[in-house]
């Protein structure tokens, strides 16, 4: 995973965003489910190696046999991932988030 850390630039990304349709016309025939609203925007993903192991503590349920997990240790990277409007450059949303891996991929 040490080729996913650091800081990533995309250019026009396009996304498409699912909206709710409502129908403003009279006589209204109901809602549609959704609309499509393309959007596009610059992204900017950046990922952080944690610092060592996150320990993900186990459960032995038995003692002499040793029975249930035991004690893993966790690896990952933190990452915030941003968008922005192109034309603008204003931050469109933000999104933090964990890739967690069992065994130390770095």
């Amino acid at each position: 995973m040490a080729e996913r850390a650091g800081t990533w630039r995309g250019r026009w990304v396009q996304r498409d965003v699912s909206l709710p349709d409502f129908d403003s016309h009279l006589p209204s025939p109901g809602t549609r489910p959704f609309r499509i609203k393309p959007d596009a925007t610059r992204e900017m993903p950046q990922c952080i190696p944690i610092g060592g192991p996150a320990p993900n503590r186990g459960s032995l349920t038995d003692l002499q046999n040793e029975t249930g997990r035991s004690d893993l240790s966790l690896f990952g990277l933190t990452c915030l991932q941003r968008a922005f409007n192109p034309v603008t450059n204003d931050l469109v949303p933000a999104e933090p988030g964990i890739w967690i891996f069992r065994r130390r991929r770095w």
